[in-house]
């Protein structure tokens, strides 16, 4: 028996990018999480972790739509490592997270602006659906 289950709570580092590829919608993005600790000597110090992170169908258009860069986010996924050839021809390697569930943390209006104020919902709805989503949503 294998697992593969990372879970991720952080900010969005910029707002998501959403493409069609054949008739499902991915969406992706960065999230950060930080970790803070004081030494013996008194120092605080801060480390972040930043994870590329990709979601398909519904969740993807969710996401896309009610989610900003700042938004935090609670998310349940899958590691995956996928290759790519760079410019000049080289295999190169990007790790990811496949989201398979998504919990909205603080709201859809949970992203800053440059002075600090919430963003609004990229739509004219009233906000986003009640308890996240799940992979029941997927669409294959």
């Amino acid at each position: 028996m294998s697992v593969n289950k990372q879970i991720i709570l952080g900010r969005l580092g910029k707002d998501p990018e959403n493409k069609v590829i054949g008739d499902s919608s991915v969406t992706s993005f960065s999230v950060a999480t930080d970790e803070s600790w004081t030494d013996k000597s008194g120092n605080t110090h801060k480390e972040t972790e930043w994870f590329e992170v990709s979601f398909w169908g519904k969740q993807a258009e969710t996401i896309f739509k009610y989610f900003g860069k700042g938004g935090s986010i609670y998310i349940e996924g899958k590691t995956k490592t996928r290759s790519y050839p760079d410019k000049d021809g080289v295999k190169q390697y990007r790790r990811e997270v496949k989201g398979e569930f998504f919990r909205f943390v603080d709201g859809a209006s949970s992203g800053k602006d440059k002075d600090g104020k919430p963003t609004a919902a990229r739509s004219d709805d009233d906000g986003p659906p009640a308890g996240g989503s799940s992979t029941d949503d997927i669409p294959f």
